[in-house]
């Protein structure tokens, strides 16, 4: 999700706490309210004279623009939260020592790349993780084969005719032979 993207997804969702929010929409929005709280300073800084400061806070844009981006910050946070997996409550955990921290490394963990119980991932989009084990929905389903313990006597018979020394195919298919004894079968 790009810039624009994600700062428009958050503001249409402004109080809207049920759903999940990837990654890069919750950074792209703190991006933004980063680097408008930046700007907002700084025309404070221009606009005012700072020998004498207004007592009103709300006569300075930086203050106004703060407001106006704490509530969409807190939903998307809980939507985040969400998408990884945890619930909202989670985010009390800034309330204890060091609970910053771990609400920071919540926001940098991965998505939960498929169904839970906030909702579908989103942008509708079923990533499987690495350990599933799913079917290639476009290759059509081949029955399973099974194996063959004797596949290696003939490929070491066609190994055996190219080169042309049976004596040593023999040794091979009794060393082999053996080998399948104690290994397979378990017989000494």
């Amino acid at each position: 999700m790009g810039p624009i993207r994600a700062v428009d997804s958050v503001l249409s969702k402004f109080f809207t706490l049920h759903g999940r929010a990837q990654r890069s929409e919750y950074w792209w929005w703190y991006a933004f309210s980063g680097l408008g709280v930046f700007a907002a300073i700084m025309v404070d800084i221009a606009m005012f004279d700072m020998r004498n400061p207004s007592l009103n806070p709300f006569s300075y844009l930086s203050v106004l623009f703060s407001l106006f981006t704490i509530p969409p910050g807190f939903t998307v946070t809980i939507r985040r939260l969400h998408d990884s997996g945890r619930s909202g409550w989670w985010y009390l955990i800034v309330l204890i020592p060091f609970g910053g921290i771990i609400l920071l490394i919540f926001m940098l963990l991965p998505s939960d790349h498929n169904e839970n119980m906030f909702g579908p991932p989103p942008g509708g989009m079923f990533r499987p993780r690495s350990g599933d084990n799913l079917p290639d929905p476009v290759a059509p389903r081949q029955p399973a084969r099974k194996s063959n313990p004797y596949a290696v006597y003939a490929r070491m018979e066609r190994e055996e005719a190219m080169r042309g020394t049976p004596a040593l195919a023999e040794a091979r298919k009794a060393q082999v032979s053996d080998y399948y004894r104690q290994r397979v079968l378990g017989k000494s």
